[in-house]
């Protein structure tokens, strides 16, 4: 309920300064603006950084190891096609060496992983109700996708 009250829903900003400070009181808890130590404080205000603090309540195991597998997957696939795409294009331009028939996978690759990577943290709160091997099927999805256009763009290369 203390969760709840200090949401701010019907709880004046007195009371929920008075929450925190009855936290505070018994409890040593850094800042996490600043890290200062925050036992005994009175008021909402950290004396070393300024900041406003509230009291609330968090997700014990926030399930944020999958999503974040599957982010650096994806980032790692754009990343890839982004600094290939760059080396394409001085290739062509400065070298006079054809390589056009990599451009399709560099490009599809490079558009591909921006959008699943909006995809991705669009859907972040969905996905933390999916199950463990749900989550895990994603986050080979994610890394399937980036290897998987890596190899069509070195396929694609002649030699």
């Amino acid at each position: 309920m203390l969760g709840f009250l200090t949401a701010g829903y019907g709880v004046s900003m007195t009371e929920r300064s008075e929450y925190l400070e009855r936290f505070l009181a018994e409890h040593d808890t850094p800042c996490p603006g600043c890290g200062y130590n925050l036992r005994g404080l009175e008021g909402d205000l950290c004396p070393e950084c300024g900041e406003r603090l509230e009291l609330r309540i968090g997700l014990a195991d926030p399930r944020l190891s999958q999503f974040i597998g599957g982010l650096i997957g994806l980032a790692a696939g754009l990343g890839f096609h982004g600094l290939f795409l760059i080396w394409v294009g001085y290739m062509a331009a400065v070298e006079r060496f054809s390589m056009w028939d990599s451009l399709p996978p560099l490009v599809v690759g490079l558009i591909g992983s921006v959008g699943a990577i909006i995809m991705w943290v669009a859907m972040r709160a969905r996905m933390r109700r999916l199950t463990l091997s749900r989550r895990r099927v994603l986050v080979f999805v994610c890394w399937g996708w980036s290897l998987g256009t890596v190899l069509w763009f070195f396929a694609s290369m002649r030699p």
